[in-house]
């Protein structure tokens, strides 16, 4: 899919992610999928959860993406996937529709990949109706005050799909690479505002949407 016009919802429109932009249009089996810091490892390895299209009972393609995505949960393939950064990250995001309560979103601090630093499910990050097919957000991840460096989606159902990842590495943790939650609003569209704030360690995650 293409990322030439940000403000339309579709990719980050977060200037230090755009070069890091993973489009899935290149990912297949087996297992691991690498894209610069970025490797993404799921089971059974044999079988892409990349796809194309929609597949009814399977997975549905996200609203106005034509291009191949990752699908989790779908009948036969992973239930979830690892995404493991090769350096630490302070910012990520993907395109998301679909949103249901068995979608999750597990954040896991640098030097810890046993505890999520924090968890969202599909329900907690859309405004859309649970399920609905027609709408899709570009979901936006904040870490401040710290870092992340594994990241992991999972689905216990069909199926969680997202399209257009994106990151900023944290190079010496500098937070001027990442736009503050307050300044969000410059993204090129309506902000729904942050869903959650979690506090631990003086660790902050901050989550927004905007399309």
């Amino acid at each position: 899919m293409t990322c030439a016009n940000p403000a339309a919802g579709l990719c980050t429109a977060v200037a230090a992610a755009i070069p890091n932009l993973i489009d899935f249009d290149s990912a297949t089996a087996p297992s691991p999928f690498v894209s610069g810091a970025a490797t993404f490892s799921f089971s059974p390895g044999n079988v892409s959860p990349f796809v194309t299209g929609s597949v009814s009972g399977q997975y549905a393609a996200p609203p106005n993406d034509q291009t191949r995505y990752l699908s989790i949960g779908s009948p036969g393939r992973a239930g979830s996937v690892i995404i493991d950064f090769s350096m630490p990250i302070n910012y990520y995001g993907l395109y998301f529709a679909s949103a249901d309560a068995y979608n999750t979103f597990a954040f896991y601090e640098t030097g810890n990949d046993i505890t999520p630093l924090i968890s969202f499910t599909g329900t907690q990050l859309s405004t859309a109706l649970p399920g609905d097919q027609s709408t899709g957000q570009y979901i936006n991840f904040y870490i401040n005050g710290g870092t992340v460096s594994r990241i992991v989606l999972s689905s216990t159902q069909a199926a969680l799909e997202t399209d257009n990842h994106s990151y900023v590495r944290a190079l010496g943790n500098d937070p001027s690479q990442v736009p503050e939650p307050a300044t969000m609003g410059l993204m090129g569209g309506a902000l729904t505002g942050i869903a959650l704030v979690l506090r631990r360690r003086n660790r902050k995650v901050f989550c927004g949407a905007a399309w």
